[in-house]
């Protein structure tokens, strides 16, 4: 059974969380350019990095992304904000900046088959990205565990994802991938 074939002909608009959590790429790009402007060099940046010395912004940048997602929810039947902000710390809700891991997806299908007037899914056991979503390895860098303190686990009582120690243990440290996103981007 499809859940397409499950839907009433009201469609329900649902809108995914845009940066709910950093990844490197543009995150620091703006100190990484004044950085720059004032003649750094590219091993001076990565020591900043490495130093703990670069402005990532997060606060800002995440209590903009809730409010944000906050706002459009405000137009749908399917809400994700609540989830976010109650897990996020605790569990890995994105695979990329923009792309949601199995956690996200589970509880917008419960939520669908919630209105729908079905049992909602329970027990599951699945992989961090069961959809093969494009995924990255450093979409958790130092910076990020410090700011939010991510203290992840694979102890929900409803999904147990089969990948986590795998998925953990993938996690690269992002100073390589800084060296070649600085080189690249200015060289």
């Amino acid at each position: 059974m499809s859940l397409l074939t499950l839907t009433p002909t009201n469609k329900e608009s649902l809108f995914f969380p845009n940066k709910a959590i950093s990844k490197l790429n543009f995150s620091g790009l703006a100190d990484i350019i004044r950085k720059k402007n004032e003649n750094y060099s590219n091993e001076d940046i990565i020591q900043a990095y490495n130093a703990g010395r670069i402005d990532f912004d997060f606060e800002n940048r995440f209590n903009c992304s809730i409010k944000i997602l906050f706002e459009r929810e405000r137009q749908t039947d399917l809400k994700i904000c609540d989830y976010i902000l109650k897990n996020f710390k605790n569990r890995i809700l994105m695979i990329t900046h923009n792309h949601p891991s199995s956690y996200i997806l589970i509880e917008l299908a419960n939520q669908v088959l919630e209105k729908l007037g079905y049992s909602t899914l329970k027990k599951m056991k699945v992989k961090l990205n069961d959809v093969n979503l494009p995924y990255s390895p450093y979409i958790f860098d130092t910076y990020a565990y410090k700011n939010y303190g991510y203290t992840f686990s694979n102890d929900d009582p409803n999904v147990f994802i089969t990948d986590f120690d795998e998925i953990i243990s993938s996690f690269q440290p992002a100073d390589d991938l800084l060296r070649e996103y600085i080189q690249n981007f200015f060289n």
